[in-house]
């Protein structure tokens, strides 16, 4: 009888302990998934906020314009098209920058996604919270 108590006693040690270190593993690769998305966002952050000039390397002053128009032999019309042609190029470069940030992005979500999907599936059923949450809000607001 007495060893069947030890035994019971023992095994349930033995379960709580597995237990036990079982949620500290789970809270040890929870937090080192939250670093390394953190570290994902701040990337991205960090992309999207490089400073960009509209007029670099474009004409801006009038000296810079009249310069232009001797030099190319130009008219008023032909350096103003050229200024804003320059602009132009400049927001067309600035746009795929930001595409090739969004989609390092993306791509190192999914990688992220892929090493902790117990997170990934998570931070989902989060997002999802939030829109459901916020669609219902929006739906009070327009009644």
């Amino acid at each position: 009888m007495k060893l069947g108590i030890v035994a019971v006693l023992a095994l349930a040690l033995i379960g709580s302990l597995a237990y036990l270190y079982h949620r500290h593993i789970r809270n040890k690769e929870d937090a080192v998934a939250v670093f390394a998305l953190r570290e994902v966002e701040k990337v991205y952050v960090a992309c999207v906020k490089q400073p960009s000039d509209p007029n670099a390397g474009c004409l801006k002053s009038t000296e810079e314009m009249r310069q232009y128009m001797k030099t190319h032999n130009a008219t008023t019309a032909e350096t103003a098209r050229a200024a804003i042609d320059c602009i132009t190029a400049n927001g067309d470069r600035e746009f795929e920058r930001l595409d090739a940030c969004e989609n390092v992005h993306q791509s190192a979500l999914r990688e992220w996604g892929q090493k902790y999907p117990r997170q990934a599936a998570q931070r989902q059923a989060r997002i999802l919270e939030q829109e459901r949450i916020r669609d219902e809000k929006n739906m009070n607001k327009q009644q």
